[in-house]
């Protein structure tokens, strides 16, 4: 079933990177006024909702390497100065930021992991 026709008319809104974090799926869709972007649903016409802009306009900020953290998203997405950033959000439409934070635990874990991989 439909829950939303994101991208009326005849071609479908191409969607696609679909991940469930704090019982909320998302995704990334297109449509031609924003271009690819992330969106949240929880199930009902009310509750699908683009996210954010990201990247004003028409280009798309397409959004990628969705993974749920805890009780938030993270993903990477570019910005309006076509620089990939890591970004989070807790699914509440427009409400997302850059997140320095989870990319310094994330790199400190993967160097962790590293440095025990090396140890082997």
């Amino acid at each position: 079933a439909i829950v939303k026709d994101i991208n009326p008319g005849l071609y479908d809104a191409g969607i696609n990177h679909l991940v469930i974090a704090n019982e909320t799926l998302y995704f990334a869709a297109h449509e031609p006024d924003y271009g690819l972007e992330l969106w949240m649903t929880r199930g009902t016409e009310e509750s699908t909702l683009r996210v954010s802009d990201i990247a004003e306009g028409g280009a798309g900020s397409s959004p990628d390497g969705m993974k749920a953290f805890g009780n938030r998203l993270l993903f990477v997405a570019s910005d309006s100065f076509a620089q990939n950033r890591l970004w989070s959000t807790f699914g509440i439409a427009g409400r997302r930021k850059l997140d320095y934070r989870a990319f310094c635990f994330i790199v400190y874990f993967f160097e962790q992991k590293r440095t025990e991989l090396s140890l082997l």
